[in-house]
């Protein structure tokens, strides 16, 4: 036995795998490569610029996905989080959109954490540890602020709402063309979504619903977040330098 030599070998931690489905290229690579450098238990495995060619193959996600809120598409926010749930997914939401209202319905939908891209960097980082632990990650200065939901729309409902009252929303027959439903059908969705809307026996116009609908968060506006740092787009920007063509965009603004 005096002539066997031990060794002992140190096991490394299991590294939590990320996606990120993020449309600027920019950001997404260079926070891929800054949680590379600063986060050594967690990797980034999957950049996706789109949600079709994330959602393309479902099955291969990672134990955590981030999330842009805004990808150029008319497939409501809440959907996409509970799809990806479905696929076995936590997801924490990345936002230029610091709207109490869209928090309420991101957490509602199951999203594990919503970061604005004004917060620090390292808050992104724990809300992607509480995700990977099966934990909601909320800051403190929302929750107060995240009273209960008082319009719920149906899948169908929300989807055909985005289509029809978004910017440039299409007419009521293309609503029922792109879901794949008669006219009738697309109407009696849409006269759900005015009903659900109404306060008592209140008329609204077409641009009323919208703005009751954005109020709580079910329509999501293209905004900027205010100027701060150190913050997830800042951080990026520095990442990239430039030479990756990050020239245009002021350190801390939202991207």
């Amino acid at each position: 036995m005096s002539g066997l030599a031990y060794h002992r070998y140190v096991v490394a931690a299991p590294r939590i795998q990320v996606d990120i489905i993020e449309d600027h290229a920019v950001l997404s690579e260079c926070l891929s490569a800054w949680i590379g450098m600063k986060a050594p238990d967690i990797v980034v495995v999957g950049r996706f610029g789109s949600w079709a060619e994330a959602s393309a193959d479902l099955d291969s996600l990672s134990d955590v996905v981030v999330l842009d809120i805004l990808l150029g598409d008319t497939i409501p926010l809440q959907a996409k989080i509970r799809v990806l749930l479905a696929a076995g997914s936590s997801v924490v939401v990345l936002s230029a959109v610091a709207d109490v209202a869209v928090i309420r319905q991101v957490l509602d939908a199951g999203a594990s954490a919503y970061v604005c891209k004004t917060e620090a960097i390292h808050t992104l980082l724990a809300a992607i540890r509480s995700a990977a632990r099966g934990e909601q990650h909320t800051l403190p200065q929302v929750t107060p602020g995240l009273s209960p939901l008082r319009i719920r729309l149906t899948a169908r409902e929300l989807e055909a709402a985005t289509l029809y009252f978004t910017d440039g929303g299409v007419t009521t027959a293309e609503v029922g063309t792109i879901m794949g439903v008669t006219v009738h059908t697309a109407k009696k969705l849409l006269m759900a979504v005015n009903q659900k809307a109404r306060i008592g026996d209140e008329q609204l116009t077409r641009l009323g619903v919208r703005q009751r609908l954005i109020d709580e968060g079910l329509l999501i506006i293209d905004c900027r977040c205010p100027d701060g740092g150190p913050s997830v787009s800042a951080a990026a920007a520095r990442c990239a330098g430039p030479a990756s063509g990050t020239a245009g965009h002021q350190e801390g603004e939202c991207v």
